[in-house]
């Protein structure tokens, strides 16, 4: 059953917090150390496959991290704007991508939280930051689109 978009926003507030991703991301990070340095001082293969596990986890999260963080922010303090959001999904083998074109022509993926994107363009609420030239939130009327990672910029 799909999240609501209220349960979409309250979840992102609380996996928005800087201190939590900060938390998570050095804990990650000293986990792949720990293990790193485990496989150093017994040679043992789980130790280094952990560590290179909890690596990709850790990376994954540090590039996350900024823009849960940055979409958080505007959500709390910052009045959405509407405009037009074009939503993709590529089909692989094992798991679906879900790609947005966000005004501007930035482009991103992102990871729905509790909602199943569909393909076509829809208008959205658009939170912007001063400091950042793509919108970090756009909300369509079924759920949020935050960007794993930096958008790309693109022909609007």
């Amino acid at each position: 059953m799909p999240w609501t978009l209220d349960r979409q926003k309250r979840t992102l507030e609380r996996i928005g917090r800087r201190g939590f991703l900060a938390r998570f991301r050095w804990a990650l990070a000293g986990l792949a150390a720990g293990l790193g340095c485990a496989g150093l001082g017994t040679g043992h293969p789980v130790a280094w496959m952990g560590c290179a596990f909890t690596s990709l986890v850790a990376w994954s999260a540090w590039r996350t991290s900024p823009q849960l963080a940055r979409a958080r922010r505007a959500l709390l303090e910052v009045r959405p704007e509407r405009g037009a959001v074009a939503i993709r999904i590529e089909h692989g083998s094992d798991s679906d991508s879900c790609h947005a074109t966000l005004p501007g022509g930035w482009r991103c993926t992102f990871i729905p939280q509790g909602w199943t994107p569909a393909e076509g363009t829809f208008e959205a609420d658009l939170y912007r930051l001063p400091e950042v030239p793509w919108p970090v939130l756009a909300i369509t009327a079924d759920g949020l689109v935050v960007p794993r990672e930096q958008p790309e910029p693109g022909a609007d």
